[in-house]
């Protein structure tokens, strides 16, 4: 693991004697400053120097036996799972999961919030990634299967390629347990990735999660692979399979659970018809999905919902007024949101543009397509940042005018 507490202060870098030998620690400590053996990282964290973890690594080699690794092993690892567990419920209240009850380590910990619960999260993103793949490599494939179940989070940063390794790592240990269930779970994780990467090879994947999932009868897992290939067919422009997908998502998530996937399947038929120009159905379901969000406080899916109602609804039956009115709520809404601002705000920061440019609020205008650039330059979205500075390029603005924060 890449961290740990303790108690320090930072000190100067030196470099350790070529003389040290981890079965002689007599030696290194009176060659190097002991503190120098654990840096700080960051606020309240430190993290040992590789030296101190050759010695630890070998002086446990010597001295412990395979029980006692492997009761460290499950110890570590239950205490993860856990806390990834339990953070990942804090930040996604509303998901639905495969993982209800893992096991609770002696010491849990937990965390006071949401923002305090994403913190965690992203700090230990890296251990929580050594995590995965240690407990695949020594066969601890209930961990494995479990903690892939908790890294949702990585979506919402942007780590698409940690999304997917983890999960092509997970589908081994998926694999291994037998259960059809956990090898659909995994594989829905890596489809979807590979699908908001537009790669070929979230087809085949999120096919056979549905194929494994016909056979389980677990809805959730029914739904969210006919979700995920209606995006995939309507990126393809294949627009009657992607509407087919839709509908029957739709019709499977009807009284399934909260709520949340009725809202995800009215959403995304608000899009599809906007893209077949059906403007009045796209209002109709993007409605009644902004209404679901809103009852299970989704406040990140009800942002995007009411974009889409304002953008492909209200602004293609040209009712600017209107969309711009739902706009400014998206915009509201996506601003509370703790990841995923290039769907929660920069999406509606670009339809809000939209209906002000109609409105002839030029300056506002801009400001909302400058700061939605800005978020997907940060990103990494460079083809739409590009597309809007394009944008921003060929606007019309009167001499010297300066540009308000949109609100």
């Amino acid at each position: 693991m890449a961290s740990t507490r303790a108690r320090t202060s930072p000190q100067p870098r030196q470099q350790p004697s070529p003389t040290c030998h981890p079965e002689k620690p007599g030696r290194c400590s009176a060659r190097w400053p002991t503190p120098h053996l654990i840096e700080p990282v960051a606020h309240d964290r430190y993290r040992f120097h590789d030296l101190l973890r050759a010695y630890a690594a070998e002086l446990t080699h010597h001295s412990d036996t395979e029980q006692d690794h492997q009761r460290a092993r499950e110890a570590v690892l239950t205490w993860y799972t856990h806390t990834a567990h339990t953070a990942d419920r804090q930040v996604y209240p509303t998901c639905t999961r495969l993982t209800t009850n893992p096991i609770a380590p002696p010491h849990p910990h937990p965390h006071a919030d949401r923002d305090r619960a994403w913190e965690w999260l992203t700090t230990e993103r890296a251990n929580l990634v050594a995590a995965l793949h240690h407990a695949v490599d020594h066969r601890l494939d209930h961990h494995a299967v479990q903690l892939i179940d908790a890294f949702g989070f990585l979506v919402l940063t942007g780590a698409w390629e940690d999304r997917i390794t983890t999960a092509t790592a997970a589908l081994q240990a998926a694999r291994r347990t037998g259960t059809p269930d956990h090898e659909a779970n995994v594989l829905l994780a890596r489809g979807e990735a590979l699908a908001h990467l537009r790669r070929p090879e979230a087809e085949p994947d999120l096919t056979r999660d549905a194929e494994l999932a016909q056979d389980t009868g677990n809805i959730h897992l029914q739904i969210a692979p006919r979700t995920e290939l209606g995006q995939v067919t309507r990126r393809q422009n294949r627009l009657t399979e992607a509407l087919r997908h839709f509908e029957d998502a739709l019709a499977l998530s009807r009284g399934c659970g909260p709520g949340r996937w009725e809202a995800v399947a009215e959403g995304n038929l608000a899009d599809l018809h906007a893209d077949l120009g059906n403007n009045h159905q796209a209002i109709k379901h993007g409605i009644r999905s902004a209404g679901l969000r809103r009852a299970i406080g989704d406040t990140d899916g009800e942002a995007c919902a009411l974009a889409t109602v304002a953008a492909r609804g209200w602004q293609g039956t040209g009712d600017h007024h209107t969309a711009l009115t739902h706009a400014r709520r998206a915009v509201e809404l996506g601003r509370t949101s703790i990841g995923s601002h290039d769907e929660t705000l920069a999406s509606p920061l670009t339809t809000l543009a939209t209906a002000l440019h109609h409105l002839g609020h030029a300056n506002e205008a801009l400001a909302c397509l400058r700061e939605a650039a800005q978020i997907y330059t940060d990103k990494g979205l460079d083809a739409d940042a590009n597309a809007l500075h394009q944008r921003i390029r060929t606007a019309t603005v009167p001499p010297n005018s300066s540009l308000p924060t949109p609100r």
